[in-house]
């Protein structure tokens, strides 16, 4: 009301704005995938069309935007070119877009994930006819190893033991057959 004139009502009215609510993202996994590469998986964002992934080499340090996504079916990003024996801190972001509107989630939190340090072989031996014994240089601060194996050197590897001693440095494939190359 206004006093002087006495008279009553109401202003006019803003615009009309929209907003579009998407999830938080959350990493689920960061696995090693060689020497220089992670890859980060994460859970599905309902109505996310798609993804940020940023990156700090801290915790606690400045993330940088390394990947947008574009498309909300996506959950994994493999992150490469990385140093090795390094690790890398990550997190995630569902984007979301309707009618022309965005929207972005709330940023997960925070996962790291470390680079692995390449090992060379020593050497392989027949431990017997059916056996062969596998050993290899240990790497200062590994938490294991995994063990490949195929039938060629450019054929496909299969994983025949995951070892979850860093201190481990022989393994022996009591899974061979007589005349057959690894």
């Amino acid at each position: 009301m206004n006093r002087v004139n006495k008279v009553s009502g109401y202003g006019s009215y803003s615009g009309v704005k929209y907003g579009l609510q998407v999830g938080k993202a959350s990493i689920t996994a960061i696995q090693t995938t060689s020497s220089t590469s992670l890859k980060i998986t994460w859970k599905k964002v309902s109505n996310a069309a798609g993804y940020k992934v940023y990156r700090s080499s801290t915790k606690k340090g400045t993330y940088k935007l390394i990947k947008t996504i574009t498309n909300g079916n996506t959950t994994s990003y493999k992150n490469s070119k990385l140093k090795t024996g390094q690790t890398y801190y990550y997190k995630v972001q569902a984007v979301g877009k309707t009618g022309g509107y965005t929207g972005e989630g709330k940023l997960s939190n925070v996962k790291s994930g470390k680079t692995v340090l390449k090992t060379s072989v020593e050497y392989v031996q027949s431990a017997s006819g059916t056996k062969l014994k596998l050993a290899w240089q240990p790497v200062a601060d590994a938490a294991g190893y995994r063990i490949a194996k195929s039938t060629s050197k450019t054929g496909k590897y299969t994983v025949v033991k995951e070892i979850s001693s860093g201190k481990t440095s022989t393994f022996t494939d009591a899974d061979v057959k007589v005349g057959k190359t690894y």
